[in-house]
């Protein structure tokens, strides 16, 4: 989209200017007015102004992502070489002995790699405060989220214990249900023969009374 608006509002310095940058580094912007014609050296180093291309080095450097084969001592020893008014060594060798890239010596003396590591005469470069800046900013990031899930989570722990003490005293109200006996079928067979056997005897005796009744008369 944004080479088709190029072509459409915007000229050409000259023929080499065959690429197309976003000025504000926002790549959805695709106005006019931020566009631009450069050449593909001009786009590189465009680039690398970027905050996200800057956000992304921090977070390398930080955790140790580049330059896997040196370390502290070795940045230190290379530094010192590389500061060294006497040194005779060019830059393509030192790179060769160190086992790295050359580009990444380039870097490692402007600042951009293991920035944290200084020698004696080396100048402070204003990409050092940068990436400084930068990772103060991610680990306050990284603190406050922390600090959210930990209010979170004991935000969760206290409604669960809450809802734990409310529903312990409603169970103990309850009253445990009594457990009906089912009434066999031999008892009500027994009780059945047992009232039979009362009334004939009740019916007996009143027998009893009036025959005796009649006598006496």
């Amino acid at each position: 989209v944004h080479n088709a608006v190029a072509e459409t509002f915007l000229k050409k310095r000259n023929s080499t200017c065959d690429h197309v940058i976003h000025l504000d580094h926002n790549k959805a912007n695709n106005d006019a007015a931020n566009l631009k014609w450069v050449t593909q050296q001009e786009q590189i180093e465009h680039n690398k102004k970027s905050p996200l291309v800057r956000e992304a080095i921090a977070r390398k450097i930080h955790s140790g992502a580049t330059a896997k084969k040196l370390n502290e001592k070795k940045v230190l020893q290379l530094q010192k070489e590389l500061w060294d008014p006497k040194r005779k060594l060019t830059f393509k060798k030192l790179a060769e002995k160190y086992g790295i890239a050359e580009m990444n010596l380039y870097r490692i003396k402007s600042g951009e790699m293991w920035f944290h590591v200084h020698v004696e005469g080396e100048p402070v470069f204003t990409k050092y405060k940068e990436q400084l800046k930068n990772i103060e900013l991610r680990n306050k990031k990284e603190a406050k989220a922390t600090a959210e899930k930990v209010k979170e989570q004991a935000k969760k722990a206290k409604t669960e214990k809450a809802g734990k003490k409310s529903v312990e005293p409603l169970e103990k109200a309850k009253p445990a249900k009594k457990k009906e006996e089912k009434p066999q079928p031999g008892k009500k067979l027994k009780e059945k023969e047992e009232k039979k056997k009362k009334n004939a005897s009740a019916a007996d005796k009143k027998k009893k009374k009036k025959h005796k009744k009649g006598k006496k008369k």
